[in-house]
């Protein structure tokens, strides 16, 4: 293998980890901001007087259903984190890479 080819794989190898971080950063963002409005927007939308009568059962079932769509989101932002961490792990065997071909070239 060429010196030359060894560091532009490095390169190349830091540039793809450094998007695939940009880019879980993106998505954990996205995820924790919707998170929360969705929260203060259901705490708002829940009144006292919506769980009385014929009401508590629209009010179970949408519990239910926002309680899905949590798990859902809590798998979305643990897949973006082991993202974030792949891509840490990809840059540092980039950068690992880079010095290696730096040092082989004196």
């Amino acid at each position: 293998m060429e010196i030359q080819s060894a560091m532009s794989s490095g390169i190349e190898g830091f540039h793809k980890a450094t998007a695939v971080a940009d880019q879980a950063a993106k998505e954990i963002l996205a995820q924790t901001t919707i998170e929360k409005s969705t929260a203060h927007d259901q705490s708002l939308a829940m009144q006292p007087s919506d769980l009385s009568g014929g009401s508590m059962a629209n009010a179970s079932s949408t519990y239910i259903s926002n309680n899905e769509s949590s798990n859902s989101d809590i798998s979305d932002l643990n897949q973006s984190l082991v993202d974030l961490k792949v891509a840490q792990y990809q840059a540092q065997a980039s950068a690992q890479v880079i010095k290696s071909a730096d040092e082989s070239l004196g």
